[in-house]
């Protein structure tokens, strides 16, 4: 399988000076220790919004060790790396042992946001008992955020508190009128059978040709984000499988939407006039949209259902199967057979 990732541009290798242990060195290697170990943690915190749990795992650990004073940080660092690696048990294990020393309010909150998002995907009723709990001190330790007040509603309204989770959301929404995060708890309200699913960050942008498209005004359509660049070997490849996939469905039923995270804007819009590419095209110049749905890799294939739920990602080009075959069981089953 064909695939890019977004770090393979970017990454630099570092290479550490050697330290010749003198008694004038020995003098100054506290405040070293500490310039290594705050830049250890910024690149940990780097390498968790690039969603490499691994990486920001490895850089947290380091800073622990080359600065033990930094340890309530780095694991503060290692707790959401873990839950991004998917190891639910190891993050409410420094979680636990987080709360138990005295933390700012904001630190709280967080703290207890992310305990309550680990006992959250349990089916335990204890542990869902408990995750309300922690969302409920988040919210007491930062009333002025909406993400607790979020969580707690959809997770009321999954374990069968329809009227109560629909309250939740609309503090929700007054806590933070116009966000992002307001904008999805009104679909939940609107549709709280989408509660506790993965709903797909709404969207407005202005495509090549001058229409503006937005989530929401594609409701009720299959939505095909397609992430890709005009560098990638692997993203060129498969505008051939976009085009016949246009074809099979009508437009009022499935959306393709193309989003390239070019630079370069002429060969950009060269490469799309040239290759047939008739479907909306965007071009995220500041990376907005690939970063609010977290595509770390090209090319990437987001399908959006008709009420705005994510169900189905796909990355890289599979010389074995088109696109349209690795997506025919999610679009058949919203779509039906195509024509």
């Amino acid at each position: 399988m064909g695939v890019l990732t977004a770090a393979s541009r970017t990454r630099r290798s570092l290479v550490a000076a050697a330290v010749v242990l003198t008694a004038a060195a020995l003098a100054v290697t506290p405040a070293r220790a500490e310039d290594d170990a705050a830049e250890l943690l910024k690149r940990g915190e780097a390498a968790l919004a690039a969603g490499d749990g691994q990486e920001a795992t490895a850089l947290f650990r380091k800073a622990r060790k080359v600065d033990p004073t930094t340890a309530s940080e780095a694991d503060w660092g290692l707790a959401r790396a873990a839950l991004a690696r998917g190891d639910r048990k190891k993050a409410l294990d420094l979680v636990q042992g987080l709360t138990r020393a005295p933390l700012p309010p904001e630190r709280v909150a967080a703290a207890m946001m992310l305990k309550g998002l680990v006992l959250s995907k349990s089916d335990s009723p204890v542990d869902l008992d408990a995750a309300e709990a922690a969302f409920r001190a988040a919210t007491e330790a930062a009333p002025a955020s909406p993400t607790p007040l979020y969580n707690l509603g959809v997770l009321q309204i999954t374990r069968g508190r329809k009227e109560e989770g629909l309250a939740t959301l609309e503090r929700c929404r007054e806590a933070a009128p116009g966000s992002d995060l307001a904008r999805r708890a009104a679909r939940v309200v609107r549709k709280p059978g989408i509660a506790g699913k993965t709903l797909a960050p709404d969207f407005a942008i202005t495509t090549l040709s001058g229409e503006t498209l937005t989530l929401a005004g594609l409701e009720g359509r299959v939505v095909l984000l397609d992430f890709w660049a005009t560098w990638c070997g692997p993203c060129v490849a498969s505008v051939a499988e976009l085009r016949d996939l246009r074809r099979k469905w009508p437009e009022d039923r499935l959306a393709l939407v193309s989003v390239s995270v070019d630079r370069d804007e002429p060969a950009w819009k060269q490469f799309v006039a040239g290759n047939g590419m008739t479907w909306p095209q965007f071009r995220d110049a500041e990376d907005r949209l690939t970063r609010a749905y977290q595509v770390r890799a090209f090319p990437t294939y987001v399908l959006v259902d008709g009420d705005g739920v994510e169900v189905r990602r796909l990355q890289g080009l599979d010389e074995r199967q088109s696109i349209g075959f690795r997506l025919q069981r999610e679009l058949e089953a919203v779509l039906g057979k195509p024509k």
